[in-house]
């Protein structure tokens, strides 16, 4: 994600309010590699602000991701939306114990298809997510 002045700017761009409850969600996104729940940064927002709501928070995720600030995945056995402020492309690998979703920092070039290579399918954006178990969990899995 783009700083917060910059993502505040194309708020204004939009017409968009930038509410002291938007800049909060910001400051808790910029730089946050721990793809987030909306619950979760719901969580954190409260203890600052105790009159937010949830809504408030899906709004603004929501129009962080209409306007290309985010990314909103999905993760196999996992019911929630997680949220990534990295919108360059890049892959995930997620642990499917404890459903934690990681960038993979690759410095390869990255594969390109043409549209027609792919059933003559526009590709405008690609999202790659491994599966398997973090550290942590494999330690776990150990001991059961």
């Amino acid at each position: 994600m783009k700083s917060i002045d910059e993502v505040i700017e194309v708020f204004q761009k939009h017409g968009q309010k930038v509410t002291p409850q938007r800049r909060e969600i910001l400051k808790i996104l910029v730089n946050n590699k721990d793809h987030p729940k909306a619950e979760e940064i719901y969580r954190i927002l409260k203890n600052r602000m105790p009159d937010v709501t949830l809504a408030t928070v899906y709004n603004t995720l929501n129009v962080l991701r209409d306007l290309g600030m985010i990314e909103s995945i999905g993760v196999i056995g996992d019911d929630s939306v997680h949220y990534d402020p990295t919108t360059e492309a890049h892959d995930h690998l997620c642990c499917m114990r404890c459903k934690r979703i990681m960038d993979i920092e690759k410095k390869e070039p990255e594969v390109n298809f043409t549209q027609n290579e792919i059933s003559g399918f526009q590709i405008v954006k690609r999202m790659v997510t491994y599966y398997g178990y973090c550290p942590e969990c494999q330690k776990m899995l150990k001991t059961i």
